[in-house]
């Protein structure tokens, strides 16, 4: 999931009309221990990650990794759902496993700065295409 979820990101970056004219910021709402903004941290080119999570035990976790392997990801110890984060700049917001609101949250934050929106809800591969057919 991590990997599918990291390569959709991937093209939704490289497609953006400033991807290679400026550094891009991404923003990870719920985020926890940065494993989703690590792997881009890694994986995609002039990004800025930002992770959003209300755990601190994770955020202490992934912001300890991210300084070790010196990955342009930055966290932040904060309710998304309750707290003002529009001071973090996002050219694209990701969330995944956004658990119940938290998708409403993550499609908020990108309404509010017009920003590109990447989610996976909870449980988003659990279901394969042909189980999507109404069972009426």
């Amino acid at each position: 999931q991590l990997e599918w979820m990291g390569e959709q990101i991937r093209l939704v970056i490289e497609t953006h009309p400033d991807y290679g004219q400026r550094k891009l910021s991404i923003l990870d709402i719920g985020g926890g221990k940065g494993s989703l903004a690590n792997y881009l941290g890694q994986a995609v080119d002039n990004v800025q990650v930002h992770v959003v999570d209300i755990c601190a035990g994770a955020v202490a976790n992934g912001a300890q990794k991210a300084k070790r392997l010196q990955l342009p990801v930055e966290f932040t110890l904060a309710d998304a759902a309750s707290t003002t984060i529009a001071d973090v700049p996002a050219a694209v917001v990701v969330a995944l496993h956004a658990c119940g609101h938290l998708s409403d949250v993550a499609l908020s934050e990108s309404m509010d700065r017009r920003s590109v929106l990447v989610i996976a809800p909870c449980c988003f591969y659990s279901y394969p295409p042909s189980s999507l057919t109404p069972h009426c």
